[in-house]
């Protein structure tokens, strides 16, 4: 019985959520909720590249602008009086200044990010964002862990299975002589066809290659589509892949 490979995170001050699973060791499922949006999408592992990377973003902006809204809110609370003003409009200016501050810190909380990256394979484009160490460091381990090895056995399946269909082809080749429905003749131009292919073992790599950064690019384009991506990746991700092919 094989272990079901998930990952739940939370992030309760911003109400923010996101899961991730594998599912048939082909895809890995993503679903995400916070304050603004909702929604799930897929990938296929063999379009992920293994090897996360770690992104820290503090938004040092908003932090200024909560900071320089807490000033005036202190400097009037403590010397308002002093300068005049009266008691009323000091109330006022320390809550609205106070008020702002907590937004802007507010905003800064949820713009901070501790993430971890999974890009795709060819283009480097980020598809998908996980909160560093949560639940737990073991537990975020563990699954970064088991999805690199999930990813690397799709990827040698989709090979294995490559080279499974060179087979099937020259077993109906066979079958077709023995059957009598192709003529000696016949077979023997299907079989030096098939023996060029098996042959030419670099021009297959290559060719399995383009498929792969050709689904890869319509992937990017389904993502994009749902709105997944963020702006300009995707555009960028596929000249990524074009460029590659020259």
């Amino acid at each position: 019985m094989k272990t079901r490979l998930y990952l739940v995170q939370k992030r309760p001050l911003i109400a923010e959520y996101r899961s991730f699973e594998v599912v048939r060791g082909r895809y890995i499922v993503a679903k995400f909720r916070n304050l603004f949006r909702s929604g799930a999408y897929y990938v296929d592992l063999p379009l992920v590249n293994p090897s996360p990377e770690y992104e820290r973003f503090i938004p040092w902006r908003w932090i200024q602008a909560a900071a320089a809204a807490a000033l005036p809110a202190v400097v009037f609370g403590l010397w308002g009086t002093d300068m005049g003003i009266g008691l009323g409009t000091v109330i006022f200016l320390v809550t609205l200044f106070s008020l702002a501050c907590l937004a802007l810190a507010g905003v800064a909380a949820y713009r901070w990010r501790n993430d971890v990256v999974l890009y795709s394979r060819f283009s480097h484009t980020p598809l998908f964002r996980l909160f560093a160490n949560r639940p737990s460091r073991r537990e975020f381990r563990k699954f970064l862990g088991d999805l690199r090895a999930a990813v690397t056995t799709a990827t040698n399946e989709a090979e294995q299975r490559s080279r499974k269909q060179k087979m099937l082809r020259f077993s109906e080749i066979q079958r077709l002589r023995r059957e009598g429905m192709i003529t000696e003749r016949q077979y023997q131009q299907l079989l030096s066809e098939y023996e060029a292919t098996v042959e030419d073992t670099m021009n297959n790599i290559l060719r399995d290659l383009r498929m792969l950064k050709a689904e890869e690019i319509r992937t990017l384009r389904r993502l994009d589509s749902e709105g997944i991506l963020g702006e300009q990746d995707y555009e960028t991700g596929k000249r990524r892949i074009l460029s590659s092919f020259e």
